[in-house]
């Protein structure tokens, strides 16, 4: 049985959610398009951004300290 890392869960759920934020990215287009888009619109993506970006660093941290930890990250 494959055991998932912590990286790759973490990689699992921002895809996901990148995904979402395709969607709302579409959606506020298609508003702006119809000219009625309303600023708590993009406050909502705005926010949902600011989430993913911390989750990314997060990530990159967590791969960083998994690599590390086999000693691919100490020139072995």
């Amino acid at each position: 049985m494959y055991e998932t890392t912590a990286s790759e869960e973490r990689l699992y759920w921002l895809t996901v959610e990148f995904q979402s934020l395709e969607s709302e990215l579409d959606e506020l287009i298609d508003l702006h398009q119809q000219g009625n888009l309303k600023l708590s619109d993009a406050w909502t993506l705005i926010n949902t951004a600011r989430v993913l970006k911390a989750a990314s660093s997060e990530l990159l941290h967590c791969l960083v300290k998994e690599n590390i930890e086999k000693g691919n990250g100490n020139g072995n």
